[in-house]
């Protein structure tokens, strides 16, 4: 145990910091995702990525992230596109923990195991395709406050390392934003400490709020110039077209939903699929976090520094509406896993924060290293208890693609057993195959636990009427050319099509001349 407490109190350098969080970055990456790497299962969308499909970033406003495409491979690689997003998201490690001052080694762990098992990291890795890209844009996110604090003229790095995140996944800038605000914390309270004036914390809060302000504008004047004098048309998706032109009087109704969704995610989302172990993991994280932000406020108050307190009490206040803030973005916003990436933030404050909300306690030396312990305990049960959650996922949802591609060779060898079929017709589907039908029952069904994963979720996302076309084609490799916009030409065909029954009723595959229908719904 003496060995063990040594160890956890040791305090790393900052070349020491890098090998530490690459090292644990790697093992408890590959450990959490490592079955997702080592086997090609792709989802609903990662089964269109087989050629370059780039275009589809910048009529999503993710011009940042074609470029970065273009620098890698257009096909999704499970091994090399994992790899390297393990290495983002360890480098993103690092560069908190720099930012931070986070010098003791059970704290660094905390934070790689918290950054690198996150459950929303699982729904990322879901879509293959760009989930290196998408902890790239991690990783520019957690340099926003690093470029404050360790470079000169730190606002200007971090405006561009802010806008370089937007511009790969729009909600990275919230992220950057609730970094931030982890950073103003933590720079409050030693400045209460150290009985500095209250005018420089703000005036540092104010620097912080101008990066993230120029980093935004840079990106919305960037998607102006590509729409503009680019001629790119963006894509009304979850209301990215419209970014930043909120209505302002729906303000109070967003605030309220920012707030509801922090707390459903830690309470009412995480039991869905999570054990008992699992949410004590979380909630001793999150206990953590409010016992850390109640010391700080006592202190403020203890030493009549009320100043600090307030701008602590608006930090607070703000954490949340950044970490959902999701809704902010635009009016037509479906929050879902991925986009609630920010959520990280509420437990990577204790972490990161640490040393600032316990420097004004008195000194309890076998206190301080009880919490040390306990805190790395809490680190190390949630990194085991959501890198078993992930491979879960995972495992479902191989079980789901296995059964998919079963499913698509049995229809297959029927399509080509039919009279009148002949290699190189079009394929056509109606409908899709519903989690309610028979060809969808699980008798231990797993998969109801994971609905909030988005990307790794659903069985049936298999089966839409496009993805059905794409399953088809080119996994199970029948030979026919996909045809997502074919109508029938007369009113036989139109009745003919209608009056078909669904999937396996006898009548359910028809040829209409060069055209296969298949009706599933």
């Amino acid at each position: 145990m003496q060995n063990v407490q040594k160890w956890l109190a040791a305090t790393l350098d900052r070349r020491r910091l890098l090998k530490f969080c690459l090292i644990c970055g790697m093992i408890v990456g590959l450990f959490a995702h490592g079955f997702m790497f080592a086997n090609k299962i792709p989802n609903h969308d990662d089964l269109h990525w087989y050629s370059d499909f780039s275009q589809d970033a910048l009529i999503l406003g993710r011009y940042v992230l074609f470029f970065f495409w273009k620098l890698f491979s257009d096909l999704s690689t499970p091994w090399f596109n994992g790899i390297f997003g393990i290495l983002f998201l360890s480098l993103a490690s690092f560069v908190l923990c720099d930012a931070f001052e986070v010098r003791k080694t059970w704290r660094a762990l905390g934070v790689v195991c918290i950054m690198l098992t996150f459950p929303v990291n699982a729904s990322i890795f879901g879509y293959m395709f760009e989930a290196h890209l998408k902890m790239l844009g991690i990783l520019f996110a957690c340099c926003v406050p690093w470029a404050i604090v360790k470079l000169r003229g730190g606002w200007l790095w971090a405006a561009g390392f802010a806008f370089l995140a937007t511009g790969i996944y729009q909600v990275y800038i919230m992220l950057s934003i609730g970094l931030l605000i982890l950073l103003v914390m933590r720079k409050t309270i030693l400045s209460a400490l150290e009985g500095q004036t209250g005018g420089r914390v703000w005036a540092f809060a104010v620097a912080c709020a101008a990066a993230a302000v120029a980093g935004l504008a840079l990106y919305l004047a960037g998607n102006w110039l590509m729409t503009t004098l680019g001629g790119v048309e963006m894509r009304s998706y979850q209301g990215l077209d419209q970014m930043g032109a909120m209505d302002l009087t729906m303000l109070p109704q967003k605030i309220f939903a920012a707030y509801e969704t922090v707390g459903d995610y830690f309470y009412a989302d995480m039991p869905a699929y999570t054990t008992k172990l699992m949410q004590v993991a979380q909630w001793a994280l999150l206990c953590a976090a409010a016992a850390a932000i109640l010391v700080a406020l006592i202190f403020c108050i203890r030493k009549k520094r009320f100043v600090h307190m307030a701008l602590l009490a608006v930090c607070v206040a703000l954490l949340p509406l950044a970490a959902a803030g999701i809704y902010f973005m635009g009016d037509e916003i479906d929050a879902h896993q991925i986009t609630l990436y920010p959520l990280i933030v509420i437990l990577l404050l204790p972490m990161l924060c640490m040393d600032g909300f316990t420097a004004g306690l008195p000194s309890l030396p076998a206190l301080r290293r009880f919490c040390a312990l306990a805190m790395a305990m809490a680190c190390l049960m949630y990194g085991f208890c959501f890198s078993m959650l992930s491979n879960q996922a995972y495992y479902r949802m191989h079980m789901a693609f296995t059964r998919a591609e079963n499913f698509g060779n049995r229809l297959a060898a029927r399509i080509e057993s039919m009279e009148g079929y002949y290699s190189g017709m079009r394929l056509v589907t109606r409908g899709y195959l519903s989690h309610e039908e028979p060809l969808m029952y699980f008798e231990y069904d797993i998969a109801n636990r994971f609905l909030p994963f988005v990307g790794v979720r659903n069985e049936f996302d298999y089966y839409w009427d496009t993805t059905a076309l794409w399953m088809l084609t080119r996994i199970v490799g029948l030979p026919m050319v996909p045809d997502h916009d074919w109508q029938p030409e007369t009113e036989r065909e139109r009745e003919l099509v209608e009056n078909m029954p669904c999937y396996p009723a006898e009548g359910s595959i028809v040829f209409v001349g060069d055209v296969c229908v298949i009706r599933f719904s």
